[in-house]
Protein backbone atom coordinates (compact mmCIF):
# COMPACT_ATOMS: atom_id res chain seq x y z
CA UNK A 1 0.00 0.00 0.00
CA UNK A 2 2.72 2.37 1.11
CA UNK A 3 4.77 1.30 -2.01
CA UNK A 4 1.78 2.59 -4.17
CA UNK A 5 0.81 5.80 -2.74
CA UNK A 6 5.04 6.89 -2.81
CA UNK A 7 5.02 5.87 -6.67
CA UNK A 8 2.06 7.98 -7.31
CA UNK A 9 3.84 11.00 -4.95
CA UNK A 10 6.75 10.44 -7.13
CA UNK A 11 4.96 10.11 -10.71
CA UNK A 12 3.16 13.65 -9.79
CA UNK A 13 6.58 15.46 -8.67
CA UNK A 14 8.28 14.38 -11.95
CA UNK A 15 5.20 15.69 -13.75
CA UNK A 16 5.07 18.91 -12.05
CA UNK A 17 8.70 19.69 -12.60
CA UNK A 18 8.35 18.84 -16.61
CA UNK A 19 5.94 21.10 -16.54
CA UNK A 20 7.58 23.74 -15.22
CA UNK A 21 10.48 22.76 -16.93
CA UNK A 22 8.75 23.21 -20.08
CA UNK A 23 7.02 26.73 -18.92
CA UNK A 24 10.06 28.33 -18.25
CA UNK A 25 11.95 27.33 -21.27
CA UNK A 26 9.26 26.68 -23.67
CA UNK A 27 9.16 29.79 -25.02
CA UNK A 28 5.99 32.27 -24.54
CA UNK A 29 3.25 30.17 -25.84
CA UNK A 30 2.69 31.45 -29.40
CA UNK A 31 2.67 29.50 -32.75
CA UNK A 32 6.00 30.13 -34.85
CA UNK A 33 5.42 32.63 -37.20
CA UNK A 34 7.57 31.21 -39.87
CA UNK A 35 8.22 27.45 -41.25
CA UNK A 36 5.34 24.98 -41.32
CA UNK A 37 3.96 23.47 -44.49
CA UNK A 38 4.97 25.09 -47.91
CA UNK A 39 4.17 23.81 -51.58
CA UNK A 40 7.40 22.06 -53.21
CA UNK A 41 8.62 21.64 -56.74
CA UNK A 42 8.69 18.49 -58.60
CA UNK A 43 12.60 19.35 -58.81
CA UNK A 44 12.87 19.15 -54.83
CA UNK A 45 11.37 15.93 -55.28
CA UNK A 46 14.30 13.86 -56.91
Amino acid sequence: MFTMLRRAVFGAVIAALTGAILRIFGGDGAPPQRGGWREISPDELG
